[in-house]
């Protein structure tokens, strides 16, 4: 039987949070009783065995923190030490933000917050993760709605997230389905980012075996501009060397651990001569600042095996899915002569392109074995435009096209080669 608990509608939203959190520390099945609208103030952490479940008629409203730092709304237990956490759910949240975003750690110290950890619902080093029946109407533009990153077994369903940022952010991880969906986001309602900006992604890796079905983007009178409605961000990086240039959000690895830049936005280079070597959080090093996330697992981050099916496109947009990589003042993607990261095997099944979109996808990274069958696409193109960086290889890609009428000049190839077949 679900332990119940009763929250105050007259608090803050500092006592709220104790009482909830002294349920999650028994675990369990938790149900939080309403209705009522429900201020909380402090982050809420989750562990292992432990599914929290809002009644009907439940609100929860964010407040700032009492104790003066904003972190997430509920975060898993293990995310500080980077210790999994297993068979966790949260199911039946309505949650206003209200305008409560996380406290930017600062480059000297990480106030106890994870650089690129920034979801409301902040999960990180989980297996077997559940998130249901969850709303969210008014996110700002910091942090993401929900943000996953390090993962194995991932269901997320029957969500709704409206606001001004990422709805749906993964990290590295494999196993995951996204179903049954409502987007209305000025930034990517979906975003599958292997590698990301420093400040955005608790670290790369890869994403692997996904299934986003059942997904609406809903139109919207705003320009979101290049933002698609799923975006896929590859990168590759190498060992540490000295007098290596780096720059924002480059990455690097060192004594089996992998390390991130985290400076100001800036095409600036900066010459590393000693080597990261910390255990954890941030060291400024001849005016670099690293800081550590993970141990090693490679030296790319991209996708593999990612299905997008019944997602219904009534937002006008420049371009809903994307292949990237980033290369700006706030991140590049790839570091000269690293592993290449190709993207394979991704399917693209019944995408109904309902508002005026100019490009079905649009690709600068290396590309491989993508499907699109049973669509409705319009008069989109597929652009391809490879970004020209030393060691880089495309290799030849290959689209297969199914019961889906393409548009003539619907593959636009800007260099190197492409192979379509049509069935």
């Amino acid at each position: 039987m679900a332990n119940a608990v009763k929250l105050c509608p007259l608090d803050n939203g500092f006592e709220n949070a104790k009482t909830l959190q002294s349920a999650l520390d028994k675990g369990g099945d938790i149900l939080v009783e309403g209705p009522g609208y429900f201020r909380i103030s402090e982050t809420l952490y989750i562990g292992d065995h432990t599914h929290l479940t809002f009644a009907e008629g439940v609100y929860i409203v964010r407040m700032p923190s009492v104790e003066g730092f904003n972190r997430y709304f509920i975060a898993n237990k293990g995310i500080f030490e980077r210790k999994i956490n297993e068979d966790i759910s949260v199911t039946g949240l309505f949650l206003n933000a209200n305008g409560v975003a996380h406290t930017d750690p600062t480059l000297e110290k990480d106030n106890g917050n994870i650089i690129g950890a920034r979801g409301h619902l902040m999960f990180s080093f989980v297996k077997d993760l559940t998130i249901k029946n969850i709303v969210i109407p008014d996110l700002c533009p910091v942090d993401y709605g929900i943000q996953i990153s390090n993962f194995e077994n991932v269901l997320v369903e029957n969500i709704r997230i409206e606001g001004d940022k990422d709805g749906i952010h993964f990290g590295p991880g494999k196993k995951f389905v996204v179903r049954h969906c409502i987007f209305r986001t000025h930034d990517d309602p979906v975003a599958l980012n292997a590698f990301d900006y420093a400040g955005s992604n608790t670290n790369p890796g890869w994403i692997e075996d996904g299934l986003i079905e059942d997904c609406y983007d809903l139109n919207d009178e705003r320009d979101v501009g290049m933002c698609f409605f799923a975006r896929m961000l590859c990168g590759g990086w190498r060992d540490w060397f000295e007098g290596m240039a780096v720059q924002q959000s480059d990455a690097a690895v060192n004594n089996g651990i992998l390390y991130r830049v985290r400076m100001k936005p800036s095409f600036d280079k900066f010459i590393s001569k000693t080597s990261p070597t910390h255990e954890k959080g941030i060291v400024e090093l001849d005016g670099i600042t690293w800081f550590r996330t993970v141990d090693n697992t490679g030296y790319s981050a991209g996708f593999r095996n990612i299905h997008f099916k019944d997602i219904y496109i009534q937002r006008n947009r420049k371009c809903i899915f994307g292949f990237t990589q980033e290369v700006s003042e706030y991140c590049r993607s790839y570091f000269e002569n690293s592993e290449s990261p190709l993207q394979e095997n991704i399917t693209f099944e019944n995408i109904q392109v309902q508002g005026n979109v100019e490009m079905f996808c649009w690709a600068n990274s290396p590309v491989d074995n993508v499907t699109i069958k049973d669509s409705k696409l319009k008069d989109t193109k597929f652009v391809f435009e490879p970004v020209c960086k030393e060691g880089l290889i495309y290799p030849d890609a290959k689209i297969t096209i199914e019961n889906t009428d393409v548009c003539d000049g619907f593959l636009v190839k800007r260099c190197g080669d492409m192979s379509v077949i049509k069935k």
